[in-house]
């Protein structure tokens, strides 16, 4: 359920061409609409909120929400050590103008739009493909090596 919401929140910010900070005029951001939806939400269910994410739980959340992989090393330390109070609305601007996370929502949709029966017959082909495709590699390779060896002689 969070995720969908996370997936909804998403394609409203693209849609909208509202980044996750801008503020038009006397109108509530995005982020405070988003907010209030997930508020009310929470009132009607009658649930608790959940306190607010540390900047490494966050970190990890917002990868994995946004690219489905956990962020490198390099990138942890460097946020972590920021600052900046703006860091976490960046990061997401940044993650959302990365050709990944293109590529992963890319999947999400294909996968919602195929039906199950589609999804399960390519799943069967490209198991199927995979040993000729690792054939294939092998040849390639040994192509390589007969004409590295043409070239030698």
């Amino acid at each position: 359920m969070r995720r969908a919401f996370i997936h909804l929140a998403v394609v409203v910010t693209l849609l909208t061409g509202t980044s996750s900070a801008a503020i038009r005029g006397d109108e509530p951001s995005l982020t405070e609409t988003i907010d209030r939806w997930i508020d009310e939400r929470l009132d009607r269910e009658r649930l608790q909120r959940a306190p607010a994410a540390d900047d490494a739980v966050f970190l990890r959340r917002i990868h994995l929400d946004l690219h489905e992989v956990v962020p490198s090393q390099e990138r942890t330390v460097r946020f972590l050590n920021s600052d900046d109070p703006q860091k976490r609305s960046q990061l997401v601007d940044e993650l959302l103008a990365s050709p990944r996370f293109g590529e992963y929502f890319g999947e999400i949709w294909r996968n919602r739009l195929l039906s199950p029966i589609e999804r399960t017959q390519r799943a069967k082909s490209d198991r199927q493909l995979a040993p000729l495709m690792e054939h294939a590699a092998v040849l390639r390779g040994m192509s390589t090596v007969e004409s590295d060896h043409e070239l030698a002689t």
